[in-house]
């Protein structure tokens, strides 16, 4: 969200020849950028083009719930390769008029939700491969073979178009074959003699020694060449490994009498949760999202959702939440049907409970005590976003170091960090930290006496001092692009010269009234030479603007 989306900008990934970029958007393609591609190279194209690290396990992630989606256009498909998916729509392109309405459908949809497609339908899986990545020229997303006839949708797509290994695409270029068409017709035994001679010729046409084992791998590139033509024409069946369905959590109750009184919809309630939650348990899942949907006679449905912050398959507490908001159906000239459906299901986490605390299933049904239960019903009354809790992430800077997540959002184990710091840190940070006027025996050290809000404060004892340099990562970045910096600190109007750039040093003090703070130093007397005792220089690339006089803050209180 940082980038902004008329910029050029691009993932990068390490690979065997260097950094190299992995995903591009629109704006970095149209100047010329392409995935692959060495980042040197993209730089001298485009040296303003943005770039951050590409995240493959979650790349990976995204990647499996698209395939989930793909649903929507038939019940088989799966994920190919890095960044690719399949679906059969056989029997599914006439509920969207044809091939192409269902084909554009499906593209409008991944480009609402901000993915670059290109789209190819065939008569098999590999057919439909080679089109999509090869098939789609003149800055179209989708290419439709005629039903029947691949061999005239693949005739002119090069040979790569068929997934060949690229020593096999290498030496299919060395002997002219360039094209599928122009393996068209050509005889079993004369692809292997072509394959034979072509790999004994050098390219200069000298002959070579080969190998028995080299003339059997040769031999078999030629067998495997013609087995993924054959796939792709659909002479000869292709083997897919269709995507396994997720459980399916339903519970449901129809009436042959209109329903219409709201002790009844209670009751039916009760009983879709006991069922629902009985389905939960038999796999020790539980749930994170419920929905209660209402079929009223006139046809119109109502939907009530709830959400957990943890996976939960307690019935009970289902029906807490349910109930606030159940005042609102009306059941109008009466209800024929009424279904509970569970997503985001998730294996429930193994906890210690107490006896009290289990319920008729033998398990607390996900909930640990009453503080989960209690952050579920005032998330689900006052908002998603209005309950949150402090996720630690691993940086040092200590306004940095959590950030908010939302009670009911996704939890990840990304930036989190592996414990507690050894040193004591005050529950509450002041944000900002205030300016305090600070008296010490000697320049760096401890502060003797401090004004804080008008008011002078003795300190009777002082721990310290815990030095805090700035980032290293975000030091790269001091005196350079202003967006740069902003972008990489999430915040907006941060300076060059801004405090938080620069070396902090930390002291616990305590007052003659018991009261202890935590105060710090921003700066260091002789910035240029900031020596740390042993011989070693600290941090000596500070900015100018940094190497005025330190100053003192307030940040907390214990």
């Amino acid at each position: 969200g940082s980038v902004p989306k008329d910029e050029p900008f691009a993932l990068v990934e390490s690979g065997p020849r260097g950094i190299v970029i992995s995903a591009i958007n629109r704006p970095a393609w149209m100047k010329g950028v392409r995935v692959g591609q060495a980042l040197n190279d993209a730089r001298a194209i485009l040296p303003a083009l943005i770039t951050r690290p590409g995240e493959v396990a979650r790349d990976a992630v995204v990647l499996g719930r698209l395939a989930l989606w793909l649903g929507r256009y038939g019940p088989s498909r799966n994920i190919e390769g890095e960044d690719g998916l399949w679906v059969d729509i056989t029997g599914v392109a006439h509920l969207f008029g044809d091939e192409e309405g269902l084909a554009r459908d499906c593209l409008e949809r991944l480009e609402a939700a901000g993915f670059m497609a290109r789209l190819g339908i065939g008569d098999t899986r590999s057919g439909a491969y080679a089109l999509a990545r090869y098939g789609c020229r003149r800055g179209k997303a989708i290419a439709i073979a005629p039903q029947g006839d691949m061999r005239a949708a693949l005739r002119e797509l090069p040979v790569e178009a068929l997934q060949l290994k690229s020593d096999l695409g290498v030496l299919l270029g060395r002997l002219g074959l360039k094209r599928i068409g122009q393996l068209y017709g050509l005889p079993r035994a004369a692809l292997e003699r072509r394959f034979r001679d072509g790999a004994a010729t050098g390219r200069g046409g000298r002959r070579r020694g080969v190998s028995s084992s080299c003339r059997g791998r040769q031999e078999g590139w030629a067998e495997a060449l013609v087995m993924r033509l054959d796939q792709a024409l659909g002479m000869l069946s292709e083997p897919v490994k269709s995507l396994c369905e997720p459980p399916f959590f339903r519970a449901q109750r129809s009436y042959a009498e209109p329903l219409i009184s709201h002790d009844g919809i209670v009751a039916a309630l009760n009983s879709l949760a006991e069922e629902l939650c009985d389905h939960l348990a038999v796999r020790s899942m539980g749930t994170r999202r419920v929905e209660f949907q209402v079929y009223r006679s006139d046809g119109e449905v109502v939907r009530l959702n709830v959400r957990a912050s943890r996976p939960v398959a307690r019935a009970g507490h289902l029906v807490d939440l349910f109930t606030p908001r159940l005042e609102r159906v009306d059941a109008g000239l009466g209800i024929d049907a009424l279904v509970l459906e569970a997503f985001d299901c998730a294996v429930l986490a193994a906890e210690q409970a107490n006896i009290a605390e289990r319920d008729a299933t033998g398990c607390n049904g996900g909930l640990s005590g009453g503080f989960d239960a209690l952050v579920d019903r005032l998330a689900n009354r006052l908002g998603g976003d209005a309950v949150y809790y402090l996720n630690p992430v691993d940086r040092h800077i200590p306004e940095l170091a959590q950030a908010r997540m939302p009670a009911l959002g996704e939890t990840t184990a990304e930036n989190i960090s592996s414990g507690r710091p050894i040193v004591p840190r005050p529950l509450f940070l002041i944000d900002p930290p205030e300016r305090i006027e600070v008296l010490a025996d000697v320049p760096d050290g401890p502060p003797v006496r401090f004004r804080w809000r008008r008011i002078t404060r003795r300190v009777v004892r002082a721990e310290g001092p815990e030095r805090i340099a700035p980032e290293w990562w975000q030091q790269l970045f001091m005196e350079g692009d202003p967006r740069e910096r902003e972008t990489q600190d999430g915040r907006e109007g941060i300076a060059v010269g801004h405090p938080r750039w620069r070396t902090r040093d930390y002291y616990r003090i305590e007052d003659a009234h018991g009261a202890q703070y935590w105060v710090y130093r921003a700066g260091l007397y002789g910035a240029d030479d900031e020596a740390d005792g042993s011989g070693g220089t600290l941090c000596t690339r500070e900015p100018s603007a940094a190497r005025e006089m330190p100053v003192w803050f307030l940040q907390g209180m214990f």
